[in-house]
C-alpha cells in the first residue's frame, strides 16, 4: 500500500523533470537561433573571420 506523501513526492519529481526538459529545449533553440541570427548578421555586413582576427574583437560585437 503506498502512502499518499509518497504518491504526491513521485508526482512532483515527475513535473520536475518534464519542467526540466522542456526549459532545456526552449533554451537550446533559443540559443540556436541567436547564433544563427549572428551569423545572418555578420554575413549581411561581409564581416568575416579575417576581419574579427584584425580587429581582436569577438564577432558582431558579440560575446563568445
Amino acid at each position: 500500500m503506498l502512502d499518499d506523501s509518497e504518491v504526491t513526492d513521485d508526482m512532483v519529481r515527475d513535473m520536475i523533470e518534464v519542467l526540466t526538459s522542456f526549459c532545456a529545449r526552449l533554451y537550446g533553440r533559443r540559443s540556436a537561433r541567436n547564433r544563427a541570427l549572428k551569423a545572418v548578421g555578420c554575413a549581411q555586413r561581409d564581416i568575416g573571420p579575417q576581419a574579427v582576427l584584425k580587429a581582436g574583437s569577438t564577432p558582431c560585437g558579440g560575446a563568445g
